[in-house]
């Protein structure tokens, strides 16, 4: 009888650690704004992601996909005029959803075709510049596995 509980207790406590098994990785930013802001990755398609100095990277096999920074609202304005009076740029999408606003954008860079995003929080003062050279399905991809909450 004492082998058969044991035997069970094993079993419920297998199975809660292997339902406490988490598919997403995050990271709270105390940002130049004054905000503090969760990062978080849903890692459930093999992507990863890490922080160097304050820069985020979403990899997948080893290989960078995104790399994001945290900017303030000149920032801000300033990449979204420079987009629309740059030569070779293409506006892929203009959005919102989820608690963010985004321009995804194209061009021609010195390191190859670059997907990148501008992107802001609403409701906060922070907003996000993050490029890619891993190609627009890629970057669209990486991109819609973040989310971004100000705590």
């Amino acid at each position: 009888m004492k082998k058969l509980a044991a035997l069970v207790l094993s079993m419920v406590l297998g199975m809660s650690v292997l339902t406490g098994c988490s598919t997403s990785i995050s990271y709270t930013y105390e940002v130049g704004t004054g905000d503090t802001v969760k990062l978080a990755l849903d890692t459930s398609d093999g992507l990863m992601l890490e922080n160097e100095d304050d820069i985020f990277i979403v990899t997948e096999d080893d290989e960078t996909i995104l790399q994001g920074s945290f900017i303030d609202e000149d920032t801000y304005d300033y990449y979204m005029e420079m987009v629309k009076i740059a030569d070779g740029v293409e506006n892929i999408e203009e959005d919102s959803a989820n608690g963010l606003t985004w321009l995804f954008y194209e061009f021609d860079g010195l390191a190859g075709m670059e997907s990148n995003f501008i992107v802001w929080i609403d409701g906060s003062d922070t907003g996000v510049l993050i490029a890619s050279l891993a190609g627009s399905r890629g970057a669209k991809k990486a991109f819609n596995s973040l989310t971004f909450t100000v705590e």
